[in-house]
């Protein structure tokens, strides 16, 4: 399972971060518009620190697996905050 949560990170992270990449010179209002918005969700959810985000994550994780507690549980939140991450990271490296 951690396996598979690291190549689904190291995909969308790094999808993100080259959509990201492409339309920080957007002249299309929508280009414009999505990398406002995924920037900002990045920067915020980036800026939390692990434990706040394992408590707003609650909600989430309880409709999503069923349960907030054990393993099952905490793959969701550790698979979020690593694609903002590796996200953030990748755009920052090829720029």
């Amino acid at each position: 399972m951690t396996f598979e949560s690291l190549i689904a990170v190291f995909i969308i992270g790094l999808f993100l971060g080259l959509l990201l990449y492409l339309t920080s010179n957007s002249k299309s209002t929508f280009g414009r518009g999505f990398y406002t918005v995924v920037t900002a969700i990045v920067n915020i959810f980036r800026a939390i620190p692990f434990i706040i985000l394992i408590v707003l994550l609650i909600p989430f994780t309880k409709a999503l697996i069923g349960t907030i507690i054990g393993v099952q549980a905490a793959i969701p939140k550790t698979y979020y905050f690593s694609c903002t991450i590796l996200c953030s990271f990748s755009r920052n490296r090829i720029t």
